[in-house]
């Protein structure tokens, strides 16, 4: 999803114009980045929590070359999601897994059915050849 696609959504649900939602939304992404590059914590209850992690200074090595690289001191904005938030996708994927398990039972069930006549008429077809053959040899 992206952002125009978050600015569609929240327009479409509550009923404010799509340029008055991306000031709005573009003002939630600059507070949360300027609150992270500040080193302050944002919690919103219900959904989760952003910080930025200090990462200590390392020796990483170039996946390419192989040659080691040194890694200084950074920060890393994280994200932990609330149980709340979990939970809601926990259920809502398992949902979206049953439901795909039962369309492809469906499908499979449907082309069984629609087999069945296929292998009927193939049945009749070999039955038809072998009475031709039984009067062609005059059995």
């Amino acid at each position: 999803m992206t952002k125009a696609d978050i600015v569609n959504r929240v327009a479409t649900a509550t009923g404010v114009t799509k340029l008055e939602t991306e000031i709005l939304v573009d003002g939630f992404f600059k507070t949360l980045t300027d609150a992270l590059a500040n080193g302050d914590h944002i919690e919103i209850r219900g959904f989760g929590t952003f910080r930025t992690k200090k990462r200590s200074a390392r020796m990483a090595r170039n996946p390419r070359t192989g040659e080691s690289v040194a890694l200084g001191e950074h920060f890393m904005p994280t994200f932990k999601p609330s149980r709340e938030l979990r939970q809601i996708i926990e259920e809502r994927q398992k949902f979206i897994a049953e439901q795909a398990v039962l369309a492809e039972q469906a499908a499979l069930a449907e082309q069984a059915a629609s087999a069945e006549p296929l292998e009927a008429a193939q049945l009749e077809d070999a039955q038809h050849e072998s009475a031709e053959l039984e009067n062609a040899s005059g059995v």
